[in-house]
């Protein structure tokens, strides 16, 4: 019965890092086409910063296991993010 039980747990997560998995590959599948399209240079390169961004946070969260981690872990990750993208967005912007 134990085993029946960690069976289901292990399921579970494997079905969640497989969800991700394809999330991940979404989002690189929309970043190889969006490389094809003829758009600005400078929103290009952002949403190539954003999406990089989300795909890092998605690998963070869940391949390094941070959304079961203190929520001080959560901001030593996420808060040098924002201040990334601020000075990202104000470095495109001038």
């Amino acid at each position: 019965m134990e085993n029946n039980i960690a069976s289901g747990k292990t399921e579970s997560h494997v079905r969640t890092y497989v969800y991700v998995f394809l999330i991940l590959a979404a989002i690189t599948a929309f970043e190889i086409y969006l490389n094809s399209l003829t758009i600005v240079q400078e929103i290009q390169n952002g949403l190539f910063l954003i999406l990089s961004l989300i795909k890092a946070a998605l690998i963070g969260a869940f391949f390094m296991h941070l959304h079961t981690d203190s929520k001080f872990f959560t901001f030593i990750f996420v808060g040098p993010a924002l201040l990334f993208i601020m000075f990202a967005f104000f470095t495109i912007a001038s």
